[in-house]
């Protein structure tokens, strides 16, 4: 175990005053255990017997406990470091489309025109999505209005007969 592991592990703010609070427990009982043995008086013994196993009992489950959280912390950290990657599905999407009918999405400030769009998300910065989906609705309004427009005169020409 490395100096510096010890420092990381201590940093982890409550889980480091647990262990050494863990640790000063431990330690008095064995303080108190020696003053017992050295006195040698057998009722004294094993009168505080239970207290002082209890004592490195819940001690021993606390150092656990804080090697177990330190572990956890350790691994989420590593987690919160690595790149992850994402993909955006947008539909509908119409590839026959010219770019300035589709939907405007920009990431990071980067626009992207492919299909699905794929990009890395960095630790410590969150990636910003930005999507204008006004050129498309625009197009599809306008293909609408024309197709409205060329049906119009069909309807007419059959509700007269």
């Amino acid at each position: 175990m490395e100096t510096a592991s010890l420092s990381q592990f201590l940093n982890y703010g409550g889980l480091g005053l647990l262990a050494i609070l863990c640790i000063v427990v431990l330690g008095y009982n064995v303080w108190s255990l020696n003053g017992l043995v050295a006195k040698a008086e057998p009722d004294r013994i094993n009168a505080a017997r239970p207290l002082l196993l209890g004592q490195m009992a819940i001690s021993l489950i606390g150092l656990l406990a804080v090697g177990a959280g330190g572990i956890y912390l350790d691994r989420m950290k590593g987690e919160d470091s690595r790149i992850r990657s994402a993909t955006i599905f947008l539909d509908p999407w119409d590839d026959g489309l010219d770019a300035n009918s589709l939907p405007v999405i920009r990431i990071a400030g980067n626009r992207s025109l492919d299909r699905p769009i794929n990009f890395d998300c960095t630790p410590g910065r969150p990636v910003t999505v930005m999507m204008n989906l006004e050129p498309f609705i625009r197009h599809r309004v306008q293909a609408s209005m024309a197709a409205q427009r060329a049906l119009l005169p069909i309807g007419a020409a059959g509700a007269g007969h």
